[in-house]
């Protein structure tokens, strides 16, 4: 059974791929990538939650590993 990490972990490994065949800067396309993906987030979870979630990411930068947002009703 894969974890949502793990799906997006092997997009990000098959963009990358992708990114190297096209002879693209993988740095460009993970920006893309995030480009696109904030906006996504945007529209399916709102502009309110999307702030709060990216404040926490942004606060938790240096402190290693990966972070999952707390999230009321039993959802992560």
């Amino acid at each position: 059974m894969a974890t949502k990490y793990g799906l997006a972990k092997a997009a990000i490994e098959a963009l990358q791929r992708e990114a190297d065949v096209e002879q693209l800067d993988p740095a460009d396309v993970q920006e893309a990538l995030m480009v696109t993906l904030i906006q996504a987030m945007k529209d399916s979870r709102g502009s309110g939650w999307l702030k709060q979630f990216l404040q926490y990411e942004v606060d938790m930068l240096g402190s290693g590993g990966v972070h999952d947002v707390p999230r009321g009703g039993g959802h992560s």
